[in-house]
């Protein structure tokens, strides 16, 4: 048929409603020439006088927006004069009037969304392959049909070379595997722009494997950039974590992976590895890495600035502190080491943080036997959380540095004459088991220091689990200040030390509060030269027996011609010598107590010519005298006091006062140190009923003396 089908009236396809001809529809020129996909049927709207008459729904729409959701009927768009068949899939499979321009459709009708794929409508007996542009070539699928347009269209694109573009695009594209580097090195099948896929470096499985790009620039260097063949080479294609192996690197411990794992530090920014990497000299900044690294040499891991690593540090040389053999040395800022194992052979420092750093955290970490020390802090910012420490096994319970240390908090061995000191120390939930030195140890300026909730175990060592202390002769205005102490369970020979080694009173301000002391041996608390110490909610206990070593809670000195305060409160004593020890220069100290619950004592204080003791809202139960004055003066309120000999000892110049308190003393209340001594004493609103006798003097056993008055 020859007439403008875009016409109305202008034959029987033409418009939307077409009216049948005199002649009858020719079914060859109406359907199969204009229609194309269709064999048995007429498209159009029914006419009485078609061969074919199929019966196909025919819609007018103003603009071709409105055939976006029609299917399987005929739509004529008023806005452009076209006619369009829709299928039931909503393809444009036939047009009148040109190149569709429909949205969601490309120029040819076919959706946008099919490419690549065959779409077949079994009752219509037709296919449309669409290609990776989305052009869709239409078949029929008859049985002895469908194979043959195929291999009619692939002979086609053969002979236009379309179908060896697809090929060669395709073959750019796709990933070639080989088992190893060294396959992929004696491949000769490479070309430029292909990419290379190796299962191992250097034999399959070993972790190494990766991806490559082939190009023909670059510079071998067997790690990262692989020579292939004559100007080729295969570039690692580097993944967001890089594991050391797919550099080169074996991982078994024993080779040397210095090289590899050098390269991989420079390449990427994160890095993991399963295995051992043995390695001499590296310094790692700017990373994060989850390995286990092992050196031999001193000195042979550094981190700088902002690195996190996680996984395993062993150093295997033998050294200590003064041959500078050093596990890890942390050089620069914002460090984190967790979840990290370190192990060594006699080695000087497992960690060491340097003087001058800050934001250094070491979290979940294990410390084994055999370090010196195994962290020593000189920087500022740092947090220890949540770490073992294993016990350190010395040949003798002596204290000494060369049976380890778990914490040494200080400048670093060779930074002493730096003016930076360690300061805002955390030290919290960890474990820390017996040391030769000490557990713990802040030896000079430490500041602003907080020791929470850590659990200390050292009883078979003869040295301190947590020791504080000041040597400003050696090194002038470096002093320990601002501490909290608390939640710490410590169980050993001695607790805690709190000294400075110089006559000054710039030792000052120590919270200790919610600990449990346990001894064994010697004293819970040393204390030296503090100044504005408060001791708060602690509980104290000993394994005194009766005849063996003398046990002390409190082991007070002050060598300086300042006054020492010390405030305790709310804290239990039990099963002691002495609450606090009789130290011979004992003096310029002024000790306030309340609250106080103390049992199983020998005696509670020892007061020298200088003391002043306070003591209110106590329970005390001794088996001796409660109070040895010595001079001092003492001063009791609403306490009870329950003792065998007396509550308080005086000699001369002594100072004893009671106000609202209860004694039960089966002995004297009150008894003279010696026949010379005169000492006042006074006795306010108290309850002395259940003592046996409230004054005796020195040297009169049958003899007692009425309280009468002040004498």
């Amino acid at each position: 048929m020859k007439e403008n089908y875009n016409t109305p009236n202008s034959g029987c396809c033409g418009r939307p409603f077409p009216t049948a001809p005199e002649n009858k529809c020719n079914y060859n020129d109406c359907c199969m020439n204009e229609y194309t996909y269709k064999q048995k049927a007429c498209i159009r709207n029914k006419q009485p006088d078609c061969e074919s008459q199929a019966v196909i729904p025919s819609i007018t729409v103003e603009t071709v927006d409105g055939i976006s959701n029609l299917a399987n009927c005929l739509v004529h768009v008023m806005e452009n004069n076209t006619t369009y068949y829709v299928d039931d899939k909503h393809r444009i499979l036939i047009t009148w009037a040109g190149p569709v321009n429909i949205p969601g459709y490309d120029m040819e009708g076919n959706p946008n969304n099919y490419k690549n794929q065959i779409v077949t409508d079994v009752e219509a007996e037709t296919a449309v392959i669409y290609d990776n542009h989305g052009k869709g070539f239409i078949f029929g699928i008859t049985p002895e049909s469908l194979q043959q347009a195929v291999n009619d269209k692939l002979d086609e694109m053969a002979a236009d070379g379309t179908l060896g573009n697809l090929i060669a695009e395709y073959i750019k594209d796709a990933v070639l595997s080989f088992d190893t580097v060294a396959d992929m090195k004696n491949s000769t099948d490479l070309q430029v722009g292909y990419r290379v896929r190796t299962l191992g470096f250097h034999t399959l499985n070993d972790r190494g494997g990766a991806y490559y790009k082939i190009t023909d620039a670059g510079t071998a260097n067997e790690m990262d950039v692989i020579a292939v063949g004559t100007g080729l080479y295969a570039n690692l294609i580097v993944p967001t974590i890089l594991a050391p192996e797919m550099v080169g690197a074996t991982g078994d411990g024993t080779t040397n992976d210095t090289a590899s794992f050098n390269r991989a530090l420079q390449i990427a920014d994160k890095i993991e590895g399963n295995g051992t990497y043995l390695i001499d000299n590296i310094t790692i900044s700017e990373k994060e890495i989850k390995c286990h690294l092992k050196t031999a040499q001193i000195n042979g891991i550094s981190f700088e600035n902002n690195v996190t690593f996680i996984g395993q540090l062993t150093t295997t040389i033998a050294g200590n502190v003064d041959s500078g053999a050093r596990g890890v040395r942390v050089l620069g800022d914002n460090v984190t080491i967790k979840d990290t194992v370190f192990d060594g052979v006699a080695v000087g420092i497992a960690v060491e943080i340097h003087t001058g750093t800050y934001n250094t955290n070491i979290q979940n970490c294990h410390f084994m036997p055999n370090f010196s020390y195994d962290v020593w802090c000189g920087g500022g910012n740092v947090t220890i959380e949540n770490c073992l420490f294993d016990e350190h096994t010395p040949t003798s319970p002596t204290p000494s540095s060369a049976y380890g240390c778990g914490i040494k908090v200080s400048q670093t061995p060779d930074d002493f004459a730096e003016i930076s000191t360690p300061n805002n120390i955390i030290i919290k939930n960890n474990v820390i088991y017996g040391h030769g030195d000490n557990d713990i140890d802040f030896f000079t300026g430490a500041s602003n220091v907080i020791l929470d909730s850590n659990i200390l175990h050292n009883p078979s060592h003869l040295c301190v689990e947590i020791k504080v202390t000041s040597d400003t002769t050696t090194y002038p205005n470096q002093h320990n200040y601002d501490f909290v102490i608390s939640n710490n369970i410590m169980n050993g020979a001695r607790n805690l030390a709190l000294r400075n080694l110089t006559n000054t009173s710039n030792f000052n301000r120590f919270i200790v509060a919610n600990n449990q002391f346990y001894t064994n041996t010697a004293s819970c608390l040393v204390i030296e030269n503090i100044f504005d110490a408060q001791f708060t909610g602690n509980q104290f206990r000993s394994s005194y027996a009766s005849g063996g070593s003398d046990i002390y809670a409190i082991n007070v000195n002050n060598t300086t011609s300042d006054i020492m305060k010390l405030f305790i409160s709310d804290c239990t004593f039990d099963n002691f010598v002495t609450v606090i020890t009789e130290a011979a220069s004992f003096a310029n100290t002024v000790v306030h107590f309340d609250n106080i619950k103390a049992y199983n004592l020998t005696k509670f204080v020892r007061a020298r010519a200088t003391d002043v003791i306070y003591l209110n809202n106590s329970d005390i139960v001794c088996s001796a005298n409660c109070f040895n004055s010595q001079e001092g003066k003492v001063f009791v309120s609403n306490s009870s006091i329950t003792c065998v000999d007396a509550f308080a000892v005086g000699s001369a110049n002594a100072v004893i006062s009671a106000v609202n308190c209860t004694f039960n003393a089966s002995g004297y209340v009150f008894r003279r140190g010696n026949a010379s001594f005169l000492y006042k004493y006074a006795l306010i609103a108290c309850d002395y009923s259940g003592s046996a006798n409230l004054c005796i003097p020195a040297g009169s056993v049958a003899d007692s003396v009425p309280f009468t008055q002040l004498t």
